[in-house]
Formats: structure tokens, sequence, C-alpha cells
């Protein structure tokens, strides 16, 4: 069995005026696929782990190895929620996080929701979360 506990203190959720980020759940593969696939062409070449033989295997695989690195407080891989449709839209995070405390920061959205401004809302937020959550 996994450990999916994470660091004291660090919040399992945020939010913005349009969209809800939360933590990835296990449960997320199926939708995770979904716009994986709808964005392969786009989102491949920046993030290799998509690629055109992408599966959900290959998703439930990602959710199981992100989500332990929240308890390492090394990572931390957010769904992008739309607040009013419930639906996926993508995906941001923080990541090689260390005690400086100085991280890196990336997100991407499924294909048929750009152009909306979403990648600028979620990073925004995104700095916050970090931000309050190490300062």
């Amino acid at each position: 069995m996994i450990n999916l506990s994470v660091a004291p203190d660090v919040p399992l959720s945020f939010s913005t005026s349009r969209l809800s980020m939360r933590r990835y759940e296990l449960s997320d593969e199926l939708m995770l696929f979904e716009a994986t696939t709808e964005s392969i062409d786009e989102v491949h070449p920046f993030l290799p782990w998509y690629h055109p033989d992408y599966s959900i295997e290959d998703s439930r695989s990602w959710l199981l190895d992100i989500n332990p690195n929240w308890k390492d407080e090394k990572s931390y891989q957010f769904a992008i929620i739309d607040w009013v449709t419930g639906k996926f839209n993508g995906g941001c995070g923080l990541n090689s996080v260390d005690d400086n405390p100085i991280a890196n920061l990336g997100y991407w959205v499924r294909t048929s929701e750009t152009g909306r401004g979403i990648a600028s809302e979620a990073a925004i937020g995104l700095l916050h979360f970090g931000l309050s959550t190490w300062t």
C-alpha cells in the first residue's frame, strides 16, 4: 500500500476566482488520460512523460509517482478544475523544492481550454500557494 499522507501544514488545495487547484487523487487517472490524449501534440515537446503512445496505465503510474513526493516535500502537483463546470483543465505544480525555499513552477492546459487565461490564473494562484506555505 502506498502512503499518501502529506507533510504537515501543506494545503491540499487552493482556489482562484474561476479555478480550484487540488492535489491529484489516484481516481483522477481517467480525466488525466482524456486530457492528455486530447493535448498530446501540444504538450509532448515540453513534458516528456506525455508521449504518442500514452495510455491510461501511464496516467496511473504518473499519479502513483507524484503523490509520495508530497510526503517528502519535493513536489506538489495539482489538478486544475473549473469552479463552474467541474471540468479538468490541466495541471500545475511546484517541484525541485529545496530548503532555501526555491522551486520550479510548471503548468499545462488541455488543448480545448487554451486561450482563456487558465495558465496565468493557475500560475498566479500557485505562486501565492508557495509564498504562503513557505514564507
